[in-house]
């Protein structure tokens, strides 16, 4: 995924680290649960971070599955989502549909990205300095 931070000197850090479940080769019409954990190990805090996850290719979103767990208090979130090919210009105002592409129902292929913004501050100190973000998507 992509992150943007916007914070003031010293300098927050922001990692990610993505998983897929299940892992390996899948068939198509598997659902695949794509997981992240950001954390802030930088030396301040971190305000109004953006996490871009794209959509695989060959994969239909599934409406619905997308989550986030914070484990900072002055953290809220909200997920908007991108149906256009190019996310770093994307106007992220798509509404994903059931059944949109000739997906099946309950899913979207039409839908290219996720982006969560993290709205307040991301502390630099376990535990308020780490968050978990999930989605799923069906292998075509």
């Amino acid at each position: 995924p992509n992150i943007i931070v916007g914070s003031s000197l010293p300098a927050p850090l922001i990692s990610t680290v993505l998983t897929v479940s299940p892992s390996g080769v899948q068939a198509p019409g598997t659902t695949l649960k794509y997981s992240g954990v950001f954390t802030n190990t930088g030396s301040s805090q971190a305000y109004n971070v953006s996490i871009v996850d794209p959509i695989p290719a060959n994969t239909d979103f599934q409406i619905g599955s997308v989550s986030a767990t914070l484990t900072n208090t002055n953290l809220t979130y909200t997920m908007v989502y991108s149906n256009d090919a190019n996310l770093a210009t994307s106007s992220w105002s798509y509404t994903p549909v059931s059944g949109a592409g000739s997906a099946p129902a309950n899913y979207d292929r039409t839908v290219t990205g996720v982006k969560f913004t993290f709205s307040g501050s991301l502390d630099f100190n376990s535990p308020a300095n780490s968050g978990s973000f999930s989605l799923s998507v069906r292998i075509r």
